[in-house]
């Protein structure tokens, strides 16, 4: 729930924000085949948030300019981005909490799970592996199903609620809480 004291700030797909005010939500809605990543430093009170929407930036045509591929949409350089943005405003990712949501497959081409078309799988398997790639573990997830997502992370207690389209908002993540996985939009 937003108070009339917090401070909203949307992330819109292809962007990424850090935080460290205490009474700042961001918000990321339309969450669909693409991923959002978020860090917490419950110890800094530091927060981050990336929405980027394909998995790998080497598979970019970019037209005739060849001009190079915009940073945000590509998980492969967000990821680097955020972890480098997030310790300059004194976060630990060692020391953070990570959530990955999205990933949906809306569409269904007839390919099923092996299907180049499911980006939003492909998406899961980018940000994960690039977390890995710098020591990090994804501690809560909320990812696949068919439906797209809105994400409130809300700095003030490094809770991340998510709300399937049509559905209820729960709490994904909460400092306080053990880690949880949950796929297809449904919180264990």
């Amino acid at each position: 729930m937003v108070s009339a004291f917090q401070k909203i700030t949307v992330i819109k797909s292809g962007e990424m924000h850090v935080s460290t005010l205490k009474p700042e939500v961001m918000v990321s809605s339309n969450i669909s085949s693409g991923v959002v990543i978020t860090l917490y430093d419950p110890a800094r009170r530091i927060g981050a948030l990336a929405h980027a929407l394909l998995p790998d930036s080497r598979l970019a045509t970019d037209g005739a300019n060849n001009a190079e591929p915009a940073l945000g949409k590509y998980v492969d350089q967000m990821v680097p981005t955020l972890l480098q943005e997030f310790m300059n405003a004194d976060g630990n990712p060692k020391d953070s909490i990570v959530s990955l949501i999205g990933g949906a497959q809306l569409f269904n081409f007839g390919g099923g799970g092996g299907n180049i078309l499911n980006v939003g799988a492909r998406n899961v398997i980018a940000a994960q592996t690039m977390l890995q790639q710098f020591g990090l573990a994804v501690d809560y997830l909320d990812t696949g199903g068919n439906k797209t997502r809105t994400v409130h992370f809300q700095m003030e207690n490094g809770d991340v609620r998510v709300q399937l389209v049509g559905g209820k908002e729960y709490i994904l993540q909460s400092a306080g809480q053990d880690s949880k996985t949950s796929q297809d939009g449904k919180n264990s």
